[in-house]
């Protein structure tokens, strides 16, 4: 281990330490910044590091947000259509946690058009006046 990568790994735990936090607790980027850092953002990533990388080393897990495996989304679908007797409005897509990104899926139609087409959920899909048949 380089001594740069020592001295950074030493301040992270220096500062969450400071912070009342014990190893395998949360601990994010900015908390370490704000809270006397002797070490930039610069540093941190430097050399193609990164927060987690250097978090893990030190033995704390980060604040960041995991992405939400696709699977998960589709189980929770089937379970709301098993629930409802019906696909889920657009209204109780954050009821039933169906409320992902549009960059994953631009609409509530266009994720129930993929389900539908892996077989998550049956095939007719009635929304308002359409009715979709997928195979």
């Amino acid at each position: 281990m380089e001594n740069k990568e020592k001295g950074i790994i030493d301040d992270i735990i220096r500062v969450a330490e400071s912070l009342g936090l014990k190893r395998g607790e949360r601990f994010s980027r900015n908390e370490y910044l704000i809270h006397g850092a002797k070490f930039s953002e610069n540093n941190i990533y430097d050399g193609g590091t990164d927060w987690t990388y250097y978090c893990k080393k030190a033995g704390f897990l980060t604040k960041a947000k995991e992405e939400v495996p696709d699977a998960v989304y589709y189980d929770r679908l089937k379970k709301a259509y098993e629930l409802l007797g019906r696909l889920p409005k657009t209204s109780e897509r954050k009821k039933f946690g169906l409320n992902f990104q549009k960059r994953r899926w631009a609409t509530l139609e266009v994720f129930i058009k993929e389900a539908i087409s892996i077989g998550i959920i049956p095939g007719l899909m009635k929304r308002e006046k359409e009715i979709f048949l997928l195979q």
